[in-house]
């Protein structure tokens, strides 16, 4: 049975829905505070005057900074395990896999190699993965199931499993080079 897998992890829906959904619960509980401030619920002279003016300025400026956060373009990365073991990660261009007559100038194609760093984690519907490229730059990417085709994911989840309990002969050869924890 090999490990290769090919995956286009694409940005989470269900994610982008619980933050609008937060976002929206704090921007509630915000008004929630300065109706009940204004009504006089609120018994310390500390607290009423905090809560009348700045209080619930802090829930709704968080409410609207998680706004912005859920609906932001996200990117869709491609990840390549071969056989062996080896992974590879590039940013996935959404335009040329629409239309691949078409290629842009910029096009980010190239791969690069990356290994599997140890505090990455590995559950059955979560996938945090901490990679780590030749020069030492690191990259987090958290992968749900909803991020990828279902088969993918599970072919995903097995490879990188693979990994993190053998290792491969270049993974290894990474980690003697690179002097980091």
């Amino acid at each position: 049975m090999s490990i290769a897998a090919s995956v286009v992890i694409n940005p989470s829906r269900l994610l982008r829905f619980l933050l609008a959904l937060l976002a929206a619960l704090l921007i509630g509980v915000a008004c929630w505070i300065a109706l009940f401030a204004q009504a006089g619920y609120f018994e310390s002279p500390i607290l009423s005057a905090l809560s009348g003016n700045a209080l619930p300025l802090i829930p709704f400026v968080a409410g609207v900074c998680l706004f912005h956060s859920a609906f932001r373009p996200r990117k869709s990365f491609q990840l390549d395990i071969s056989g062996l073991g080896e992974i590879r990660l590039r940013e996935h261009d959404t335009r040329a896999a629409a239309d691949p007559g078409k290629s842009s100038p910029d096009d980010k194609s190239s791969s690069e190699a990356v290994r599997l760093m140890d505090d990455s984690t590995i559950w059955p519907k979560l996938l945090a993965l901490r990679l780590c490229r030749a020069d030492g730059t690191r990259t987090g990417l958290v992968v749900l199931p909803d991020m990828v085709e279902p088969e993918g994911f599970r072919a995903l989840v097995v490879a990188i499993r693979w990994i993190a309990a053998r290792g491969t002969p270049q993974v290894q050869a990474l980690q003697e080079e690179d002097p980091l924890p």
